[in-house]
């Protein structure tokens, strides 16, 4: 009996740790850590995606700031017309597929932000378009030869949104670009 009472005090405590892991080990074991952030005025809520990719943070840079090349890299994007080109400095015209029931729609999004060797910050917001809210972030810190990838994201349509809607094709959404700017980054 003390034994089984040790054994399961032992798993407890292993999972309790496992379960509080650090941002840092958790991307170490190569997962994806979104997170589902409410934002007080909005329907919709803001997600995140954190990850360690091992690819260098210029490649990975290089995708980031191509929004020319958004088509195939960020789901549903359909066509893209580049306004001003610069990283981290650019203004893009994204025009997106929906999902039914819901209307396709258009954003244009200006970009700001700052480049060092060691670390990218590119933020976006739309200038004009059919969203309520449109923005996100892009932060790439150097970690040796790997990329740990911030990629923030808020869209609002104006209208509440099931959660499943949500669910698929945001939480993927997110999942999908940052694999697909892995993807392309490896081939550089």
């Amino acid at each position: 009996m003390t034994r089984t009472v040790a054994v399961l005090f032992c798993i407890f405590c292993a999972g309790s740790v496992f379960a509080g892991d650090s941002l840092q080990a958790r991307m170490e074991r190569q997962e994806k850590v979104i997170k589902v952030l409410p934002v007080k005025g909005y329907k919709a809520p803001k997600l995140t995606i954190d990850l360690l990719v091992d690819v260098p943070i210029a490649k990975i840079t290089h995708v980031v700031g191509a929004c020319a090349d958004y088509v195939g890299v960020i789901p549903r994007v359909q066509k893209v017309i580049v306004h001003k080109k610069g990283v981290p400095n650019h203004v893009c015209e994204l025009f997106l597929d929906m999902p039914f029931p819901f209307a396709d729609v258009r954003s244009t999004i200006a970009y700001s932000g700052t480049v060092t060797a060691n670390e990218v910050v590119m933020r976006y917001g739309q200038i004009r378009g059919d969203y309520r809210l449109h923005r996100g972030l892009w932060r790439l810190r150097a970690q040796g030869n790997k990329t740990h990838i911030h990629y923030s994201l808020h869209i609002d349509l104006g209208k509440p949104l099931p959660k499943w809607v949500i669910n698929i094709f945001t939480k993927d959404a997110l999942r999908q670009t940052v694999s697909e700017v892995t993807r392309r980054a490896q081939s550089l």
